[in-house]
Parts: structure tokens; sequence; C-alpha cells
């Protein structure tokens, strides 16, 4: 749709291109004669939008990371178009196309950027070579109207104007508002100027290891989400970056002093950092558990580290067993004595990095004697496990309370020959448990056993809890087995309600939820378990049976809901509630407006979301029609004295709240006013503090919310002398 234009002169200007444009990147170009910034593309998505559109796009533009984008501006020459303008503004009018490049930034652009030529020469004629001809390094900039930011003076489209510059004529003018024209946004000041270098947030290279794989990333960023390149230099053997993680297996040990520079796309600004990066040698691994020997029997075993760099050399510190030499990572000898050494062996790898084990080393003399010996029930202090071989290592265990024959702690197992070498019999014991045997002494140290057998530790028995519920009485045992007789259990993290009392958990729970029971066992000798059950304990079950009471239309109803158990409070829900109630909370109130009985599903939700649904029956009776009392009769005097007079009437109505008793004194008297008031069912009154020898009338009606009843009979009546 074309602009709503206003009557206008056309000035007679072409340009010259003086000024510079220069590309800034990322779509924005710098004029540096105005000291302004350019969107390169000259038109959005929607190409044309009306003036207010095109504002509100400018003010919320936001690119290059600057949000200070607006429409061109320029100097409104607020045309009055209501007195002629010479032809071609030769008359000194400011009209139409007033186009001044020093007051207009499109205008400047047109002609002084652009070096462009208006439509009109300055006679009035077409000029060749005009319009846009040449769209330097825009792109998209379209022949039409393109909006300023600037609104038309007095007579432009009746007050709803604003300028527009035209690319295709050369000229500016107000247009109607509400036309649709192309936008282009710009900027105040060079956006290279307020560039900002990228950042590293990498501050640290974590440590690597040699011949271990390896991998930290390079975390980098620029401003306005530029995309940034980053160069590593300077890394340690075998590793290399792969444009976002240094990555590879380190294959020397050094101490590398990394450079990263990091470069914005967009403004080429670097910022660089160097990092130090540290590989280590492999911790070395050096744990030898050295194996029993015999006197005058060969002994040998090897020495192994891992980790390191390249080979190990092995050296020992303390005074190894007669007949041992250590040679290379050979232990060996044939040992002379009985003994046992504890000794430092060291490993030490190429890079001169060492290691040091403590390790005990043991000779025993040969079994020679045949005494018996024999244990049961033995409590197990230690196990050190045995191999076969040439030179086998006994399994030994150590007992407490000793050995029958008091030769000693130690029980282990006599090696099976075969052949030449030895079979270590496979013996798997763990401290804790109970060991019969039986066998013959050993010396001084213990007992050979020929049989061993291992009775397993104390243990819990219970396996799993019965469930509990909140509210309800609850009792579970608990065992022990294995081990010695008798047991002490105790139990911790039981929920509020419950105890133990030694073998029984027993209580009621008051809260719901999973509860980890932390158990210990412990047998005669002090030996404990400690095993874990969880018990589940449930909320109650909710507990809801409403009954609704019936209704009456046109009154006000009102009911409470309420439910136990559960967890925690309860929240109610209700459907198919007569028409006018309504449930809030837990009360089903309002007024109901159609009688009859409605199916009322009805729902209480605990706090764990438990739900409990019942249906109930919520009759609601048809309006009573409102009436008044029907009138007593039959007022008559049933006693009278000098100051006082009494009577009764007859109860017609089956409504009444109360009846009201009227007086007036003297024989014809008419002016009656109220003197007492008696409830409902009330068929006498006796009046007192009467004069003596005086005429009174009285009358009776009765009353209730719906009016008073017409009075019944007057009586008449005079007190005595």
């Amino acid at each position: 749709m074309k602009s709503k234009l206003l009557p206008l002169i056309l000035l007679c200007l072409s340009g010259t291109a003086q000024a510079q444009l220069l590309d800034r990147g990322n779509g924005m170009l710098y004029d540096t004669d105005r000291n302004i910034t350019w969107l390169n593309s000259a038109t959005t998505p929607k190409y044309y939008m009306p003036w207010s559109a095109a504002m509100a796009w400018a003010s919320n533009l936001v690119y290059g990371g600057f949000s200070d984008w607006r429409l061109p501006t320029l100097v409104d020459t607020t045309i009055n178009l209501t007195t002629p303008c010479g032809n071609f503004g030769n008359n000194g009018q400011t009209c139409g196309y007033n186009s001044n490049t020093a007051e207009s930034e499109l205008a400047h652009l047109f002609y002084d950027e652009l070096g462009l030529k208006a439509y009109y020469n300055t006679s009035g004629l077409p000029q060749a070579g005009w319009g846009l001809v040449n769209t330097g390094p825009f792109v998209n900039l379209q022949k039409y109207g393109y909006w300023t930011n600037v609104e038309a003076g007095n007579g432009a489209a009746n007050g709803n104007g604003a300028w527009v510059f035209y690319f295709d004529m050369g000229g500016q003018m107000p247009a109607d508002k509400d036309a649709p024209e192309a936008v282009i946004a710009v900027r105040d000041g060079d956006v290279v100027s307020a560039a900002v270098a990228p950042s590293i947030t990498t501050s640290a290279l974590a440590n690597g290891v040699f011949g271990v794989a390896y991998s930290s990333a390079i975390v980098a960023s620029a401003p306005n989400g530029d995309a940034v390149s980053v160069v590593v230099t300077g890394l340690p053997t075998g590793l290399s970056f792969d444009g976002a993680n240094i990555i590879g297996t380190p294959t020397a040990v050094s101490n590398a002093a990394v450079n990263i520079t990091v470069t914005d796309k967009v403004t080429g600004l670097s910022t660089s950092t160097t990092l130090t990066l540290t590989v280590n040698d492999a911790a070395i691994a050096f744990a030898p558990t050295l194996p029993d020997g015999l006197t005058g029997s060969v002994y040998s075993t090897t020495l192994a580290a891992t980790g390191g760099t390249g080979s190990f050399t092995y050296t020992v510190n303390g005074v190894l067993p007669a007949g041992l030499t250590l040679v290379g990572d050979v232990l060996s000898g044939t040992p002379t004595q009985a003994s046992t050494a504890s000794i430092n062996l060291t490993a030490t790898d190429s890079a001169a990095t060492a290691t040091t084990a403590v390790v005990n080393i043991t000779i025993n003399d040969p079994i020679v004697a045949d005494v018996p010996c024999a244990g049961t029930d033995a409590l197990i202090t230690s196990f050190t496990p045995g191999r076969g071989g040439a030179n086998p290592i006994l399994s030994r265990v150590q007992v407490n309370g000793g050995v029958q024959n008091g030769v000693g702690t130690v029980v282990w197992l006599t090696p099976t020959p075969v052949g030449t070498t030895f079979i270590s019999p496979a013996v798997t014991v763990v401290t804790g448990e109970y060991i019969d045997y039986v066998g013959v002494v050993s010396g001084t140290v213990g007992c050979a056993a020929t049989t061993m057998t291992v009775k397993p530790k104390v243990d819990v028995a219970t396996t799993t809890l019965a469930n509990a519920k909140v509210g309800a009485a609850y009792t579970a045992s608990i065992t022990a087995q294995y081990g010695l007789a008798p047991y002490t259990i105790k139990v911790s993290g039981m929920p509020a309600g419950l105890r133990f009392d030694g073998a029984n958990l027993i209580g009621t729970p008051t809260v719901a939820g999973t509860f980890p029971l932390a158990i210990t066992a412990a047998d005669v000798n002090g030996v404990a378990v400690l095993k874990t059950i969880n018990l589940q304990v449930a909320n109650a079950p909710i507990v809801f049976a409403p009954t609704l009471s019936s209704g009456v239309v046109g009154k006000a109803y009102i009911a409470s809901l309420s439910a136990t158990g559960g967890a925690n409070s309860s929240t109610f829900s209700a459907t198919g509630l007569p028409s006018g109630l309504s449930l809030a909370g837990n009360v089903i109130s309002g007024i109901p407006t159609v009688a009859g009985a409605a199916t009322v599903t009805l729902a209480a939700t605990d706090s764990a979301g438990v739900v409990s649904t019942v249906t109930a029956t919520l009759t609601i009776a048809p309006a009573v029609v409102a009436t008044k009392p029907i009138a007593p009769s039959n007022l008559i005097s049933t006693a009278k004295t000098n100051s006082r007079v009494g009577f009764s009437w007859a109860d017609n109505a089956s409504n009444e709240l109360n009846y009201l008793i009227e007086r007036c004194k003297g024989a014809n008297c008419t002016s009656f006013s109220q003197v007492a008031s008696v409830g409902a069912n009330v068929v006498s009154y006796s009046n007192t503090g009467l004069s003596r020898n005086t005429s009174y009338n009285y009358r009776v009606r009765a009353t209730n919310a719906n009016g008073k009843s017409a009075y019944s009979n007057t009586l008449s009546v005079k007190t005595l002398p």
C-alpha cells in the first residue's frame, strides 16, 4: 500500500560521496562524517510497517551487543500546507522536498555517502541518473520511503504525520503515521570504540600424570556472543589442543608454561594468558608381603612395584633373618634360625622417586612334635592366609585364651605334601568367627591342626520387619544367630512411639515414613555386627464417613466435613452439590435454589495424596410458605383479687413464637398497650400490681417471624374492692 503523501514541492539535489563508510563487521557500517553507525541491512523481516511499529522496532532492537538503536533523525521543516509554495521551492518556502543534508541523516546518506541524485533538476525537470542507482555497502536498500523518528509539523496528515525520506525521489516529506514505510536502524558513535576484548574463564590447568590419559577444557568467551578462536602453545609432549580441550597422554614428566590466546572473530581483539601444566610421575604402588619360611629350607620371593617412571631398584633397611639376602628384586637364601623380623623395603624408580614399605618376615622351625592339641569355640582374633608350593606358607589363626596344653595362641593347618611340594589347605576365616580344631603341638608357638571347623561369627538373624501403621499397636522380634550365645541386641533409629526391650520392637508409631534401624548384635565375647533394616510405617487409613443434613430451598445451609487418620490434615472436594451450594475448605454452604435429592461425591485427601471417596445423599425440601399464626380465642378470667387478675385463652396456632398481652384501664377504654409477652404454647397469665375496685380490658394475640395474628376477644374485668 502506498503512503498517504501530502502535497509537496521538490528541490533539486544531487550528492557527491565525500564522507566515508567503514565496515565494522557483523553487518554494521560506521559513518566517519556523522559519527554514527548504520545497520547495513536496510529492511526488516516484515519490510514495511506503520510509524509507531517502526519506532518500537528500533527501540527494542539489540544487535552487536548494543541496545541504543533508533530511527534516523532530521529537523522538522514544519511545512504549512495552507500557504501555497512556489514551483520547485524557489520562493523561499520550506515545502516538501526541503532535503537539507546537514539536518537529515537519511539525506546525508543519500547524497553525501552514496552520491545519488534527486528526481528534478534546478529547472524542475527530471534529470538523468536520478534515484537509487547505487546502494553501496547496504543490503536490501529499497526504492521506497524510510521512516524517521520525527513527527511532522502543522498540516501534515491532519496532525497524524511523521517525516519520511524517499530513496526513489531523493527527498523528504510527511506521511500518515498509519502508512506502511520501510525502516533502517542507526545508533550514535562507533561500535569499535566500545569493543571489549574477549575473556579467558579458565584460570588454572589440572595436573597430569605420566602415562595417564588427560583432558582439560579451555573456556573463553567474547562480548555480544561473538565467535572466538583459541590457540594453545607450549604443551607438554603427548598433549594437543582440539579447539576446545587439551587432550592426550603425557609422555614425559614436565612443568610446562602453556600459552593461551583467544581472538574475537568479529572485532579481532585478543586476550592471552599463561598457565602452568604440571605432569607428575605416576604414583608408585609398592606393598609387598613376605611369606613365612622354615629353618633349613630354601627361601625365595620376588619384589615388584608398579607405577612410577622406568624400572625399579630395591633396597632393604633392617636386619634380615640369618641366611637371607636381597639381590636385585629377589629376597632369597636358606634361613638358619627361627625369628620374626620387621624390615623396611624401598622401591626407587628411574626418576629417583622412592616409596618405602614396612613388612614382617617370620621364619619358623619345622614341626617336630606330635603332642596332641585341640580347641572348641576358639575365638579368632586375627588371620594370615597361607600358600602352597615348594616353600609353603602356613595359614595362621590367632585365637584368644591360648590353645590346649598352654603352648601359645597360634593355630595353623598342616600343609599337605604332593610330590616334592606342599599345598597349603584353603582356609579363609575372619576375625570374630570361631573354630573347632584338632592337631599336634608345635614347640611353644601353637597348634599345627590337622582338622579345623570354622563357625560363623555372630549375625543378626532378622532380615525384614513387618510394616507398621501410625496409631496401631506394633510388635516385632529381633533375633541374633551364630557366634556364641547369649546375645546382646541394641536398636537405634526407631520412629517416635516405638522402643526396643532387648528382644522386641514394641509400641504405637506416631509418625509415618521409612526408618533405617541400626541393629547391633554382640555375642558373649563382645564380637559384634551391625545390620541396617528398614522399617516402613504407613499412615493410618483415612476415616471419612460424612452424613449431610437436609436443607430447604431458600434457607441458608451449612454442613462441615471432617476426616480422621491419614497423613496430617485433609483437604476436601465435592461434586454433584445441589444448585446454590458450594464447598469452601471443609464447609458446604449456600442457599439451595432447587428442591430434590442430590447424590454428592465427597473426597478427603491427606497430605500424602491418599484419597478416600464416599457418596452421600443431600435432600433439599421445597420452600416453606411463610404464614402468620392463627389468633387465640376464648379469653376468659380465671381468678381475681383487689390487685391481681388471672386469665386464660385457647391456643389455636401451631407456629407461634410467643403471645403478646395488651391492657387498657377503664370500663370503656380503647388505648391498649403491651404489658407482657409469654412463650409459645403458654395459655394463661396473671397480671399483678393492679388498683383495687378498678375496671381493666385485656386482649391477646400470637406472633412469629412472619407477623402477628389478629387479636383474641376482649376480656373486661374489675378488681375487688
